[in-house]
């Protein structure tokens, strides 16, 4: 039987707080993962003032793509498998026994073709807001927005294309972010299997725009639709605080070629809602970034991180596409993980801190250099203190 063992940790700063996997050879080995660089200016983690199971993997899909968020008084998590809400004691308020289940009559029940949740809560609206792919006929994202503050009561739901009608592409790895004005859903778009050049093959990144505000009162609306062959996996900045500009960002590398391994720089794009529409403004300068980082580990290598197995099997990391980003005061926080050029070859997170036309103020990394420990999906969160 396969087995491995994902420990959770945490690692704070002050003002940000890092969460994050680890793969770890055996369980007698020191938690010793702050990279020097960082630890000088690091602070013990603030103790949990409550702990409960939120909502556990049923096992019934494969991965389980596990997203959350946490409003005034509630906790949200969606997998590919369900949906739970709790309160802030763990309380269960309410649990949908499968996506298919929150999101009739927008679907047909094919079990298995709802995927890739993603969960955020407006502060500024007190509004939830919940996505998922529908590979129903095609493909499909489907989008959801809370009447009310409360995530067990009802919601607006809409339905979108994610291409023209007949077309076979497919989304994958979505996401959401918004600003005072917008909203917006980033995906990867890949080619159907079977299809030359070779299914799922990626074509480009979509952005799908929206004036966020018709949206929460229950106003359907066709987006606007920006599509991006330059960079993979786009990422929303998430606002913790007021901005007028979604703020997109990406690694940047070779986009022509996928299978590149090595990348150095990051790129900001700008969503602007203005008096001529929508607009998507791409021309900022790449972040240079050093020291250069590898992408991912091959799957063929049979997986990349140990795990308490006694046959060694191995746990594939991912890649180092960016895992979320925030913005606060001014300022944008974002987190990846990478696999840095020292030996032995091991994962790392990198964080950084940037302002809005893209100086790195702050850039550091969660490492145990002997590689010993492999830490992996990596998010950030930021208070209102920096």
């Amino acid at each position: 039987m396969l087995r491995w063992r994902m420990m959770f940790r945490l690692f704070f700063a002050g003002t940000f707080l890092i969460s994050f996997g680890l793969c770890q050879i055996s369980e007698g080995q020191a938690i010793g993962i702050i990279s020097a660089k960082l630890a000088q200016n690091s602070q013990v983690s603030p103790p949990r003032s409550i702990d409960f199971p939120a909502l556990e993997d049923n096992f019934t899909r494969i991965p389980p793509d596990v997203s959350g968020a946490v409003g005034p008084n509630h906790l949200v998590i969606a997998l590919n498998s369900q949906i739970r809400v709790q309160d802030k004691n763990g309380n269960v308020l309410r649990t949908y026994s499968s996506l298919e289940s929150f999101w009739q009559p927008l679907i047909q029940l094919n079990p298995g073709a709802l995927v890739d949740p993603r969960i955020l809560y407006d502060s500024s609206q007190d509004r939830w807001i919940l996505i998922s792919i529908d590979q129903n006929e095609g493909a499909f994202f489907l989008l959801a927005i809370s009447k009310s503050g409360d995530p067990t009561g009802d919601y607006w739901r809409y339905k979108f294309q994610v291409d023209i009608p007949g077309s076979l592409l497919k989304g994958d790895y979505p996401n959401i972010g918004f600003s005072d004005t917008l909203l917006a859903i980033t995906m990867n778009i890949f080619s159907p299997p079977g299809e030359t050049p070779p299914g799922d093959t990626f074509r480009l990144s979509r952005v799908f725009a929206f004036k966020k505000l018709p949206l929460y009162s229950g106003t359907n609306q066709s987006p606007t639709v920006f599509n991006d062959k330059d960079h993979f996996s786009l990422v929303p900045v998430q606002p913790a605080s007021s901005s007028p500009t979604l703020y997109l960002i990406s690694e940047e590398f070779p986009i022509i070629d996928l299978s590149s391994e090595t990348a150095n720089h990051l790129r900001i794009l700008n969503l602007i809602d203005n008096t001529n529409g929508i607009n998507l403004d791409t021309t900022q300068p790449a972040i240079p970034v050093s020291p250069d980082w590898t992408r991912f580990a091959r799957k063929d290598d049979n997986g990349f991180a140990p795990q308490l197995d006694p046959q060694n099997h191995l746990i594939w990391t991912g890649d180092s596409r960016i895992r979320n980003a925030v913005y606060r005061n001014g300022h944008i926080w974002c987190v990846h993980m990478i696999i840095p050029p020292s030996i032995p070859k091991h994962t790392a997170i990198q964080w950084f801190e940037l302002d809005t036309m893209g100086n790195i103020l702050q850039h550091g990394f969660i490492d145990d250099a002997t590689g010993a420990h492999f830490p992996a999906y990596p998010s950030i969160a930021v208070n209102r203190n920096v």
